[in-house]
């Protein structure tokens, strides 16, 4: 439950569109990626590059126009929280239980969040909605608003209204935990970057 409130917190919902969030907690940060369904666009919101499949320094929100490919995803997902509603229904009926009460996951592990219910490495579901998650990463997007770090460190640019702002410097010593490579850094209302090195 406690992650479901941190997302809540984190992201506004809507209860009628397709959400799909991938979520994992450390001592050092929480990361966050959320792809939600919007007026035929996914909302792609980056809150870390931690589950990136290549190196990107860059974190916010983007627009994902929809394609026969990202139609397929969604009756994807549509199909799998469907059943997962129905084994819900099941155990309040029959046990007086819900889905997440008995989904259990490690601290530091990466969970999905697929609409209200939380799956965990365990579930048969979770390499399904790992693949779907991919595909949609690999999806052609735009950045609306966010942050974008230079490949070399020495400075970042802001985007706003899909527009970048001139390239400032970047300071290690303020965004940072730690000064030596690798590194953890929080930029405060947009997320974090994990940052390997030049």
């Amino acid at each position: 439950m406690k992650i479901l409130l941190i997302l809540t917190l984190f992201y506004s919902f809507n209860s009628e569109a397709v959400t799909l969030i991938k979520y994992r907690s450390t001592p050092e940060a929480e990361s966050i990626q959320q792809f939600e369904l919007k007026a035929k666009k996914y909302i792609f919101q980056k809150g870390s590059n931690f589950f990136d499949t290549k190196t990107e320094y860059e974190i916010g929100k983007y627009r994902i126009e929809t394609n026969s490919e990202t139609e397929k995803l969604e009756e994807k997902l549509s199909e799998i929280e469907s059943k997962l509603k129905v084994a819900d229904k099941f155990l309040r009926e029959t046990r007086n239980l819900t889905l997440n009460e008995l989904t259990k996951s490690d601290a530091h592990s990466s969970v999905f969040i697929l609409g209200d219910f939380k799956i965990n490495q365990t579930s048969k579901y979770y390499p399904v909605l790992q693949e779907i998650f991919r595909s949609l990463q690999s999806q052609e997007k735009i950045m609306i608003s966010g942050i974008k770090l230079g490949a070399d460190l020495s400075s970042y640019v802001l985007v706003e209204n899909e527009k970048e702002s001139k390239p400032q410097k970047f300071e290690m010593t303020t965004k940072c935990l730690q000064q030596a490579l690798p590194t953890v850094c929080k930029f405060k209302d947009a997320g974090i970057l994990y940052v390997e090195g030049k």
